[in-house]
């Protein structure tokens, strides 16, 4: 187990001091999760100390441009950004902004750090620009690191939830590859032969990562097949049918009772369209009544996990009209 530094963070001067033996327990043990810091100078004791921690630690410099922030952030899949900014404000507070408009990195938790004299006025600004949370440097390691863990945890699902399904009931929500909880994933759903739902999220979020890490393709197949809902055979046969035209690297899974899903990891449009094509001829051969949807990402604005399979299944139900 870890043992959390007895440092007060003051302008990057790490001071020993006393700390509340009650909340040092809280941050003591590994930290799980992925953390960028934005920044140069006010950044590197707190890197430090997030490392210490066992957490995943980016870092990305004030020699990052704007333009290139969000992707080179989005491509470390963090649970969380710290940004530095300094007295002069600059880079940091229009970092802040781009990070919190971005639809590759919006979704993401923001921490502004700040030096301990900085004034309300820029605390405001930064806020009303990003909306986001504040670290003062003065305080002590304990609390960046309660802090930090809290955060960490409150964005395991940062990729959304699927929303609704006919039901009414929510779908479950997407884990992260870096799940502290390490519990096994089924890889096989016992009722269809698909894959499991939860694998089906925990590969998405690998092949998300994967995929902005070394610009490769990823695109994911929706098939909604109304008379599924209720006819076990139909069901059957939809799966079958999907199943057997992919890939032994595509991931397929039940999403609803009337919906099925399928990730295509190295997938282009092109290769996309391909499968599309193929899946809509073989259910209309089968006299098989369903509609096809296709995403893929980066592509319309899609850079979420949410969004590459909403995107999907919402072409697969506007086919239908």
């Amino acid at each position: 187990m870890g043992s959390a530094p007895k440092t007060l963070l003051n302008n990057g001067n790490a001071t020993e001091v006393a700390w509340e033996e009650g909340l040092a327990s809280f941050v003591t043990h590994p930290g799980v999760g992925r953390v960028l810091c934005v920044g140069d100078n006010l950044i590197g004791p707190i890197e430090g100390i997030l490392r210490g921690m066992k957490y995943q630690v980016g870092r990305l410099g004030l020699n990052t441009t704007l333009e290139a922030l969000p992707q080179a952030a989005a491509t470390f899949i963090p649970d969380l950004i710290y940004v530095a900014v300094e007295k002069s404000r600059g880079f940091g507070m229009k970092a802040l902004e781009c990070l919190a408009q971005d639809p590759r990195t919006r979704e993401h938790p923001l921490v502004a750090m700040i030096p301990e004299d900085t004034s309300d006025t820029v605390i405001e600004e930064a806020y009303s620009r990003s909306g986001c949370d504040f670290y003062r440097l003065g305080h002590t390691s304990v609390e960046l690191l309660a802090r930090t863990h809290l955060l960490v945890r409150l964005s395991k699902p940062s990729f959304g939830l699927l929303g609704e399904n006919s039901e009414g009931s929510r779908a479950p929500s997407i884990r992260a590859a870096n799940d502290p909880s390490h519990r096994p994933v089924d890889i096989r759903d016992s009722t269809s032969g698909l894959h499991s739902l939860e694998y089906f999220y925990h590969r998405l979020a690998g092949e998300i990562y994967r995929a902005r890490r070394y610009g490769r393709a990823l695109s994911v197949v929706a098939l909604r097949c109304k008379a599924a809902e209720n006819d076990g055979e139909t069901s059957m046969l939809a799966a079958t049918i999907l199943a057997d035209i992919l890939r032994d690297s595509d991931v397929c899974a039940r999403l609803r009772p009337d919906v099925f899903v399928a990730l295509l990891p190295e997938a282009d449009a092109d290769a996309r369209d391909g499968i599309h094509a193929r899946l809509s001829h073989l259910l209309a051969q089968a006299k098989l009544r369903s509609t096809v949807g296709s995403a893929s990402l980066d592509e319309d604005g899609i850079y979420a996990a949410d969004e590459l399979v909403h995107r999907a299944l919402a072409a697969a139900l506007s086919a239908e009209s």
